[in-house]
Order: structure tokens, then C-alpha cells, then sequence
């Protein structure tokens, strides 16, 4: 469902072991139709190509950042089929932390949400307001 609500050509990196859920229902007709990728991260796999010096260092920097710059508030989850309300939720309430979209709050069976220009949503919202 994520691909689905993706615009053509875009790219998605998933990163890190957050969790153990699936990251969403993909379909491969997506990658070859609307020419979208998704590329992996793992943050082991990047510090195996590091010299000890550089771990060391990304580590001791990363604890400076972490209670400032790293940190982050999640205000509020959305499951994908809620794309719009949880857009609208956020240009709404911005100063109050991120949003985050989880496959695991969508319901099983779910119709996926039509895509949509990003930039057209978000200028109805801010003309609402």
C-alpha cells in the first residue's frame, strides 16, 4: 500500500530494524509502472566499511546530537489508508511533533488512498485555514 499512494519515480529508503513488521504491502507492478524504488540502510552495514577511529567518532558525535538536534516527538500514528487526515492532522499541528504512517494500523482489506499531488493537498489545507 506505501507504493501505492507514491508518485512516479519515487524512492523510499528503509532503515533499521525498528520493528519486526512487514513494511507494508509492495506490489511489483509499482516498481515497473510507476518506476519506484526502495533501497535498504542498515546502519551495521555501513559501520563495517568504517575504521575504528570513524565508529568511535560517529559514536561520541551522535551522543553530543542526541538530546538536541536527534531528538524527535512523534505527535500522532496513522495507518496508510489515512494518508490525507494524517497530512491534514500535521500542516495543522506541526509544532507539535511529526506523524508517522504505519502499515500496522491499517486495516486488513483496506482500499489504498488515490494518489494524490502532494502540492495541491497541502495548498487546499493552508487556504482552509
Amino acid at each position: 500500500m506505501l507504493f501505492d499512494v507514491m508518485p512516479v519515480g519515487a524512492h523510499v529508503i528503509v532503515y533499521g530494524l525498528l520493528s519486526d513488521e512487514p513494511a507494508g504491502k509492495i506490489s511489483i507492478l509499482n516498481f515497473l509502472g510507476k518506476n519506484q524504488k526502495m533501497e535498504a540502510f542498515l546502519l551495521t552495514y555501513a559501520m563495517a566499511m568504517m575504521t575504528k577511529a570513524q565508529i568511535i567518532e560517529m559514536y561520541a558525535t551522535a551522543q553530543r546530537l542526541y538530546s538536541t538536534v536527534l531528538s524527535t516527538k512523534i505527535n500522532k500514528a496513522f495507518g496508510l489508508h489515512q494518508l490525507r487526515e494524517a497530512i491534514s492532522f500535521y500542516m495543522a499541528n506541526q509544532a507539535d511533533g511529526k506523524i508517522v504512517l504505519k502499515p500496522s494500523l491499517t486495516p486488513d482489506g483496506t482500499k489504498a488512498v488515490e494518489p494524490f499531488q502532494l502540492n495541491t493537498h497541502v495548498k487546499s489545507i493552508l487556504a482552509k485555514m
